[in-house]
């Protein structure tokens, strides 16, 4: 909530029903890779199987749409994650297995 971007988006990766690495949207990465990031380069943890949430929040506080965008859906296909869940515009979370 203290991000100063309009659209807040936050994704968190886990393994094992655990939270394993978190990453937000920034000018230079989306959530989904800034996560990625934290998971396989700074602590090591393997990707392959896990599951990514991501969230997007308005300014207003509203829940939108956070399903990754085409590049960051095919990164998560790549790197072998098993199931994505994001938020919709209506507030409701939809489950996607890859």
């Amino acid at each position: 909530m203290k991000s100063r971007r309009e659209q807040r988006h936050a994704s968190i990766i886990f393994r094992n029903g655990n939270p394993v690495a978190f990453g937000v949207n920034s000018e230079a990465l989306h959530a989904e890779e800034a996560a990625y990031i934290t998971a396989s380069k700074f602590s090591k943890i393997p990707v392959k199987g896990a599951t990514m949430v991501n969230i997007r929040i308005t300014r207003g506080g509203n829940i939108a749409l956070a399903r990754p965008c085409p590049a960051c859906y095919e990164l998560l296909k790549e790197k072998k994650f098993r199931k994505i869940i994001y938020s919709d515009n209506n507030g409701k979370f939809v489950e996607e297995y890859l």
